[in-house]
């Protein structure tokens, strides 16, 4: 029994050496996924939400239930692959028992390797990607552990869970089937047809329960109703995308049915009839990618939004690029490097516990602050005048911040020329600068501020300093940036392949098929065109749907990002090509599988 079963290990080689590279990569996805969720000091750091740990850890619960499905699409290709030596052997005279032992050990075995070399290439995988992200996004994390012990020990024992889970699955399965069965299990029909007014009715169903739930994640419902509203989009269009699935594809095919034209069409009939059948036969399982298409895209765009709004947070926090504190006018040479557009010079002189500014350079050059329109996400500029800046004092403390620590606490005064001039003290320079690009040059802005703050003997004395904002938005939202971009990535590896392997499981009753094509004439090229088809509508639909979610979706991030939207096409583009490269490869596997002559 165990020379057969090596024996057919060798001849499937080709289709094992598939087995694994789906099951390692499933579990170096796994681990790259808890790395993060476990590295509880990194998530606190990197972010101002003390929520986002329970957020990722609800998240890892979700990657479990999806990696489930994955190793039980893995398999029943696995099963498929060996179900005629299994009833070979039963013919023969071998024990079920035995035949269990042998099923079990082969599949804690294919396991267990899975799970060393999974979680070697997980922390290979963790440490590239986050490197990656955190050069690309200039980004600074601190407490990320690419080796996680706590990760290791969780995606061993997950593992191990499904694969025992798995073994008793099948276990108590085969013990139920006679050998007959077991052959003839693969080419028996799974589902049953439906009748056009119940998919009709499906269909409208579905569509309105769309409905609802994109209703539900407007900007306006999302912020009266919170969580409410999330569940309930989350519901419906759960529900709604299965019945969409389920139903307005057959009615599709349905009428093209009714074309001549089109269904006499070299191997059309036979490219329909498949469709239908997998349609819904897929029909859960091409729901759960399309959710979690809209998932991982969502959490690229997401992750995007968040590096793209540091930017405009810092622009709206201070209406100036730079601001020095200098004994001696800046110099024209030093500013040029930064190319700026407005440079303004008021000068002022120190006394006692007094600090004296001539005003009419604000009546010229009037000081600017940025002020937020009714809690919007615009601003508007506002010029503060000497008068404002001796009288109002939110002004006089906007003034103040420009000014080192040891002199904000004294007294302003505003003062004419003439009698600027008498005073018997030297002056000192504030010098505010705009420029047309920061993000461009904040490198050398950030020199010059560290410059000023060592002629002035302090350290980052300057509330105001665009430079400093810049940073602290870009740490506070760092973490976010990341974790969008690393979950749309690990999400969207898990679903193509979750897609991949569930096509291929079902292989093994398509080579029959094919055959038969084959034998009446069907020509390769023909043939191949008709899976690249099949496979495409099987890819494309759950594409198509998650695409319209997320545009949806994306709405109610309004309440936080100043445009939703931003870049949108160039993310979803690139999303579609690594997509595309899933589907290249799932169609070059499946022809290699039922069209090879056996």
């Amino acid at each position: 029994m165990i020379r057969l079963a090596i024996k057919s290990f060798r001849g499937k080689t080709r289709d094992y050496v598939v087995l694994f590279s789906g099951l390692i990569f499933a579990v170096a996805i796994f681990y790259m996924f808890e790395a993060i969720a476990c590295n509880q000091k990194f998530l606190y750091k990197t972010t101002s939400l003390s929520s986002i740990v329970i957020i990722f850890q609800l998240g890892s619960f979700l990657l479990i239930a999806i990696t489930l499905i994955y190793i039980m699409y893995a398999n029943s290709f696995f099963i498929n692959l060996q179900q005629k030596m299994y009833a070979l052997l039963l013919i023969l005279g071998s024990k079920r028992k035995s035949l269990l032992v042998l099923i079990s050990s082969e599949i804690i075995i294919i396991g267990g390797i899975s799970i060393f070399i999974g979680i070697i290439l997980g922390i290979i995988l963790t440490q590239y990607t986050s490197q990656l992200l955190i050069r690309s996004l200039e980004l600074k994390l601190n407490n990320f552990d690419v080796i996680n012990l706590k990760a290791i020990i969780i995606t061993i024992i997950v593992f191990l869970a499904i694969f025992f889970f798995i073994v008793i699955v099948n276990t108590q399965k085969f013990f139920k089937k006679t050998v007959l069965d077991i052959l003839n299990e693969i080419t028996l029909p799974k589902v049953k047809a439906q009748s056009t007014l119940k998919a009709i009715g499906k269909a409208i169903a579905g569509v309105i329960l769309l409905l609802i739930g994109y209703l539900a994640m407007s900007p306006k419902i999302v912020e009266t109703f919170q969580v409410l509203a999330i569940l309930i989009a989350i519901i419906t269009i759960l529900m709604g995308t299965y019945l969409v699935l389920n139903s307005i594809i057959p009615l599709v095919i349905l009428e093209i049915k009714k074309r001549p034209n089109i269904v006499n069409k070299q191997l059309n009939t036979f490219i329909l009839a498949q469709l239908n059948y997998r349609i819904q036969e897929y029909t859960q399982v091409l729901t759960m990618i399309t959710i979690l298409f809209a998932l991982s895209l969502g959490a690229v765009i997401v992750g995007l939004n968040f590096y793209n709004e540091v930017p405009i947070l810092t622009n709206r926090s201070t209406a100036y690029d730079l601001s020095l504190v200098k004994s001696q006018p800046t110099t024209k040479k030093k500013l040029d490097k930064i190319a700026p557009t407005k440079v303004s010079n008021y000068h002022f002189k120190k006394m006692n516990h007094n600090i004296y500014f001539e005003k009419n350079q604000f009546s010229k050059n009037p000081l600017l602050m940025n002020q937020p329109i009714n809690n919007s996400s615009k601003v508007k500029c506002l010029k503060l005048t000497s008068q404002q800046l001796q009288t109002e004092t939110k002004a006089i403390n906007y003034l103040r911040s420009f000014l080192t620590p040891e002199d904000q606490d004294k007294r302003l005064l505003f003062i004419d020329n003439n009698t600027f001039k008498k005073l018997p003290v030297n002056p000192y320079y504030l010098t505010t600068v705009q420029v047309q690009n920061f993000m461009k040059h904040r490198v050398t802005i950030k020199k010059l501020v560290k410059e000023n703050e060592k002629i002035n003997h302090s350290h980052e004395f300057n509330y105001n300093q665009k430079i400093y904002n810049y940073e602290r938005f870009n740490s506070a939202l760092s973490g976010f940036q990341f974790m969008g971009f690393f979950l749309g990535i690990a999400f969207l590896t898990m679903l193509v392949s979750c897609l991949m392997f569930k096509i291929l499981s079902g292989a093994a009753i398509d080579q029959s098929r094919y055959q038969i094509l084959r034998k009446i004439g069907a020509k390769v090229h023909v043939m191949q065109q008709s899976i690249g088809i099949e496979i495409g509508v099987l890819f494309v639909l759950p594409a198509f749907l998650g695409i319209i979610h997320v545009l949806f979706g994306l709405r109610m991030f309004g309440l936080f990002f100043t445009n939703p939207y931003h870049q949108v096409f160039g993310v979803t583009l690139l999303f579609l090509l690594i997509y595309g490269l899933y589907y290249l490869l799932t169609t070059y596997l499946y022809q290699k599988l039922v069209l090879t002559r056996k």
